[in-house]
């Protein structure tokens, strides 16, 4: 908001350069011609820069011309300014990418202000150089050299270095200092060649000198506008919410106990005598690690860092400062009902800090993007689950606010839209060793990685699967460093004057919430990253660090190792080895402090509190001497192809590839002879015979080929390499690799085919070798087969699309058989084959059917094949040969991961033998699928018969998707209880339901009688089954046509579908009508009554305003011989089936329309229509 105006030099109006008169003096006339036309353009040109700026442009460069300068315009388009013909040409001083003043493009030695003009932050640590590798009992190699440190790194605000701006009045450049003038230089920027234009451009000004026609020759041009809006730029959405997530610290401050003891590695005499002892102890609890994990009471955290928020500002090129910033506003919560937001109050001080906690800025704006800091207080009050049902009214939102002198802003202040905070914890998990440590005792190079496992999963956030298993801690109690079996973890060389940056093989394991990883309907609980982080990257979070050396004792002993090492800089970490004085205090550097073992304690810091700690035994040692490097030969790479049930062995070189790539290529045209008498092959012993009955070796494996040494680790071994040896004669040796089908899962479970797996194995060199070791590299390349094949040939009729159209791929039509003589429905099955050309799937071998894990929802259940909630494996798909990995299905991906890993024929998704029917915490059995023979059977109970009514029938297939449905799918089998793929092999099985009614009447009532009227519910409906009507609406003659009726000659179908019975429904809250304009019968006059009763057929018998269910036995009249007698019974026996009394009480009514819920019960369940008859007005009225 700070725009600058130098108003006496930018009020300074064009003006049209005053002329004497002059008579018969064409050519000076000519002159003032051409000056004034360059005026007037010079005046268009900065009028169209102007214009740009007050319309959100920008400025984006100036370059210098042979008689001006050049302005480039962020619309594309550039303007020249000029002094014409006798002009000269200009300067142009701009802002170079690295923050410095360029004359003309040439960088000069003066910075400019920011943001370009900053200095960096701290750079990166140099790499180590390696250490020499252990010898057989001598001196170490040199160290290596560190790298050179960065410069110190400084916030981005008004900078703390001295920079240059430019003065318009002057001329010259001023050099300010911490936002400051402190003098002016002398280096001038305005040119003092005549008729010469210069302009400077920085990031506030465009200011122009040796402008002709320009009052004082100087135009200053401000390049920002006054901020009228900001727009939060989110990075995350929550349920289509703006919303910025905040990171905060949770955990526990750590108890600090003195005067411990312990045991050291150390032996008090030889092998099996107890270990000595170790006093002098401090440690800070609970010791969470799975070494020795110690309990402690603790006091519990929360601490909020700051981050930066971006904000589009509008316009692009506004001027705003961190004095701008007002601060964040919190939307104040509305109390609904018990819930509440957390108000200000409760979260405390909600800022906009300048710096984060390292020092480094936030607050920055750049290309109209402002970035402005966010710390709160205490963010542990917001709500964790702010898009969650019911937690809604807990969330809280906020803005950022700044003023402005813009005149169009109301109060001069801005405020941006409301963001809504989804806070994230974060929990220190441990120190974790970023670089390898060296372990003395253990040798060089050595595979070890750190020191304890991750924290077991009980606690907070649990811990990720590999930290579980990986060795990658600092161990976080000194007992556990100086115990170590594997000895000092670091070494440092006695007479290193730089030491060992301890700091710079450390990092932090931080676990991290991610509320992308939430899965709605789940316990209350984010997903968690693990965060990798420097010690340097830890300080954002407001982590300080402390290194001391604990003064341990051995055995009451006297001697305290630690005081062999002083800090060269404590607070870096950065330690070296030392001799002491009599009275024990460092005093020079020394052999003597040889094999001393310094204990470091790395103290990481919340405030004044540790809420880490880490113990690094440190070994101080000599160098070695140089080691002669090794030579790596690749002798090998094979493609191979497998399934997953066989082990492979096709990787097998023979005597030529040995002989022309190891003896002649690798080694130089070495001879059998004299291989055979330097190197040994490195074995672990014996592996099998050849054909001639020799024994064959079983080589240890490599996963690298190291520069120098090597040390064999067993976890490295990948199958087996066998050896054929050849020591006799002049055959070459040959080596074979076998794997088996659980190793070829594992390399290739979830890969991109091909996989590339390398090992090498290795030659022992014997005093005469030129070499230690000679690694020998062999490769395979391996790809899967695999045999997916294609379910079978469809009869189109029975398939459909997922929205009902014809012959379809994704979906098969289930109904119940069609009516025959003399059966029923007692029982409802389909067999997915009956839909196929010949009954059969076209599929070779074994394979079953299944429900897909996809559920559906169905008149408000919910159809799925999980058992109870506690089923956790319905929707899972197992792996054969990787214990504890699993895969959820999808059906888009079942391919994708039946390629890709072993998945388990015989566990998970694949043995969904049954369908539920779910509602609230009740699972019900509904169907089960025969995995052989693909028949579904629906079970016959009340929830089955409540979901298959549901939905009723639609022409053109309309209700696929809504009425009782499950996805079934089919998988086949391999030789070793692989699953594989089957191509249209999932598919939607639809259930149509039976029966259905139409609505028939359609004859007027007569309201004439005096003891009022009767209507007999089968003048009102008539049935139909699941094969519905052909035309386009629903009618008699499309239910004829299509042989789904059940009147006529199929009147009989009402015994093969067991009608059991009628209920008529008179409530006359249930009864709609349009007499009195509705909208029910207990809403209109009391004269005018509905009634139902008369189940004897007798006109005398009681009546009630309610349900009445009328029930027939027809089931001995399921066949078309007895329709004419179910016709002759029905027509006799008409009320029996249901009637409705129509009373006007004496009234007079105008005709009317009534709607009668009625309800049809069969053999499989019940559905429920309105039917519509009217009732016409009363006889004379």
């Amino acid at each position: 908001m700070k725009r600058k105006y130098f108003s006496a030099l930018l009020m300074g109006a064009l003006t049209i350069a005053s002329v004497s008169t002059f008579t018969s003096c064409k050519d000076y006339d000519d002159d003032i011609s051409n000056l004034q036309q360059q005026i007037d353009s010079n005046a268009k040109a900065i009028e169209t820069i102007q214009n740009l700026i007050k319309g959100g442009g920008l400025v984006t460069g100036v370059t210098e011309t042979s008689d001006g300068i050049t302005v480039k315009l962020s619309d594309g388009k550039s303007v020249t300014i000029s002094n014409g013909k006798d002009g000269a040409p200009g300067t142009a001083w701009t802002i170079g990418a690295d923050g410095y003043w360029y004359e003309n493009g040439k960088k000069t030695d003066n910075l400019a202000r920011g943001p370009q003009g900053e200095k960096g932050e701290k750079g990166d640590q140099g790499v180590k150089g390696d250490k020499g590798d252990q010898g057989v009992k001598g001196d170490k190699g040199d160290q290596g050299v560190k790298g050179d440190k960065g410069d110190a790194g400084t916030s981005a605000s008004a900078a703390s270095y001295e920079y240059y701006v430019p003065d318009a009045e002057s001329g010259y450049f001023d050099i300010y200092k911490d936002g400051k003038k402190v003098r002016r230089s002398d280096v001038q920027f305005v040119s003092e060649t005549p008729n010469s234009i210069t302009a400077t451009l920085d990031k506030q000004n465009l200011i122009l000198t040796g402008v002709k026609g320009i009052s004082g020759e100087k135009v200053v041009i401000s390049l920002t506008g006054d901020l009228t809006g900001l727009v939060f730029m989110p990075n995350l959405y929550l349920d289509g919410i703006e919303t910025l997530t905040y990171d905060y610290l949770h955990g526990d401050y750590l108890t600090h106990k003195t005067g411990l003891g312990g045991e050291s590695r150390l032996l008090t005499a030889g092998p099996g005598s107890p270990a000595k002892t170790v006093t002098g102890l401090d440690n800070y609890l609970p010791d969470r690690l799975a070494n020795r994990p110690v309990p402690a009471v603790t006091t519990e955290f929360n601490y909020g860092p700051a981050w930066g928020v971006k904000y589009h500002m509008n316009p692009s090129n506004a001027d705003m400062a961190y004095e701008d910033i007002v601060g964040f506003n919190l939307l104040e919560p509305t109390i609904l009902n018990y819930h509440t937001r957390a108000t200000a109050s409760v979260l405390g001080n909600i800022t906009s800090p300048e710096l984060n906690d390292a020092g480094k800025a936030l607050f920055n704006t750049s290309n109209g993007i402002v970035t402005a800091g966010l710390k709160i207080q205490h963010p542990e009050k917001l709500e964790p689950f702010p898009t969650v049902k019911d937690k809604n009214e807990t969330a809280n939102t906020i803005a950022l606010q700044a003023k402005t002198a813009a005149s169009t802003v109301a109060e001069g202040k801005v405020t941006s839209d409301y963001a809504l905070i989804q806070p994230q914890k974060a929990y220190l998990e441990a120190l974790y060793w970023r670089l390898k440590p060296h372990y003395a005792g253990l040798g060089l190079p050595n595979t070890r990685m750190g020191d304890e496992k991750g924290i077991p999963t009980a606690n907070t956030f649990g811990t990720t699967a590999a930290d579980a298993t990986a060795q990658v801690h600092v161990y976080d109690s000194p007992q556990e460093a100086l115990a170590d079996p594997a000895g000092a973890a670091l070494e440092l060389y006695y007479n290193s004057a730089e030491g060992i940056d301890i700091a710079s093989y450390l990092g932090l394991h931080m676990l991290v919430e991610d509320v992308k990883q939430f899965t709605p309907g789940t316990p209350n609980k984010l997903g968690v990253n693990l965060k990798e982080m420097s010690l340097e990257e830890g300080k954002d979070w407001g982590l300080t660090y402390q290194f001391n050396l604990v003064e341990y004792k051995v055995d009451g002993n006297a001697t305290i190792d630690s005081r062999y090492a002083k800090w060269v800089n404590k607070d870096a970490g950065i330690l070296r080895a030392w001799n002491v004085d009599a009275e024990g205090n460092p005093t020079s550097e020394s052999a003597t402090s040889i094999d001393r073992e310094p204990l470091v304690q790395v103290l990481v810091k919340r405030g004044d509190k540790v809420v880490l700690d880490g113990y690094i035994l440190i070994h101080i040692t000599r160098q070695n001497p140089e080691v002669a490097p090794n030579k790596a030969i690749d002798l090998l790479t094979k493609d191979a192809k497998f399934d997953l049930c066989n082990d492979i062995d096709d990787l097998k070189t023979t005597w030529a590839q040995f002989s022309a790539t190891v003896l002649t290529e690798g080694l130089e045209n070495m001879t059998k002879k004299d291989f055979d008498e330097q190197y040994t092959i490195d074995s672990k012993g014996i592996y099998g015979s050849d054909a001639a009955g020799n024994n064959t070796l079983d080589l240890k494996m490599f996963k690298a080929a190291p520069e120098k040494g090597g040390t064999y680790d067993a976890a490295d071994d990948l199958g087996n390499i066998e050896y054929f040896a050849n020591t006799e004669g002049t055959t070459n040796h040959v080596f074979k690799w076998h794997l088996t089908a659980a190793d070829l899962e594992k390399l290739t479970h979830d890969q991109v085919n091909p996989v590339t797996v390398t090992r090498y194995v290795r030659y022992i060199g014997n005093a005469k070798a030129k070499y230690p070791y000679i690694y020998v590299k062999l490769t395979y390349n391996l790809s899967r087969i695999n045999k997916n094949q294609t379910f079978g040939e469809l009869i189109p009729e029975y398939w459909k699309g997922l929205n009902g159209s014809e012959n379809g791929k994704e979906a098969v039509i289930f109904d119940v058989k069609e009516p025959t003589d003399g059966n029923d429905i007692l029982g409802i099955s389909r067999k997915v084959t009956s839909t196929l050309k010949g009954n059969v799937a076209k599929l070779v071998g074994p394979h079953k059917y299944y429900f897909v894990p996809e559920p559906v929802v169905v008149g408000g259940y919910t159809i799925t094949p999980q058992s109870s909630a506690a089923d956790t494996k319905w929707n899972k798909l197992f792996c054969k040969y990787i214990t504890g990995d699993s895969h959820v299905f999808s059906k888009a991906k079942l391919q994708e991961t039946l390629e890709g890993c072993a998945i388990n024929y015989a566990d998970g998704a694949f043995m969904n033998e049954d369908l539920y029917a779910v509602k609230g915490t009740s699972y019900v059995k509904i169907a089960t699928l025969d995995p052989a023979t693909s028949e579904i059977t629906l079970i016959k109970n009340e929830t089955t018969k409540a979901v298959l009514n549901a939905i009723g029938y639609a022409p053109a297939n309309a209700n696929i998707q809504k009425e009782l449905r499950s996805w079934v799918g089919v998988v086949t089998e391999n030789t070793c209880g692989v699953a594989e793929f089957v191509k249209d092999g999932i598919f939607l099985t639809a259930w149509e339901r039976p029966i259905n009614l139409i609505d028939v009447a359609t004859e007027p009532r007569i309201d004439a009688n005096t003891n009022g009227n009767v209507i007999y519910a089968l003048d009102l409906f008539k049935l139909y089954d699941w094969r519905g009507w052909n035309t386009e609406e629903e009618s008699e003659a499309g239910c004829v046509a299509n042989q789904s009726n059940m009147w006529g000659d199929h009147l009989w179908f009402w015994g093969y579908y067991n009608v059991k019975s009628i209920t008529i429904d008179t409530t006359p809250a249930n009864v709609e009508t349009t007499l009195g304009g509705g909208p029910t019968m207990d809403q209109v006059s009391g004269d005018v009554e509905l009634k139902c009763g008369n189940r004897s057929g007798v006109a005398t018998d009681p009546k009630i305003k309610g349900k009445v269910t009328y029930t027939n036995d027809l089931t001995s009249y399921n066949s078309a011989s007895k329709n004419a007698a179910l016709a002759t019974f029905m027509e006799a026996n008409k009320a029996k089936f249901g009637t409705i009394w129509y009373y006007n009480n004496g009234g007079n009514v105008e005709t009317f329309k009534v709607k009668v819920p009625i309800t049809i019960a069969y053999e499989w369940g019940e559905f429920t229509t309105k039917v519509e008859f009217t009732i016409k007005g009363t006889i004379g009225d």
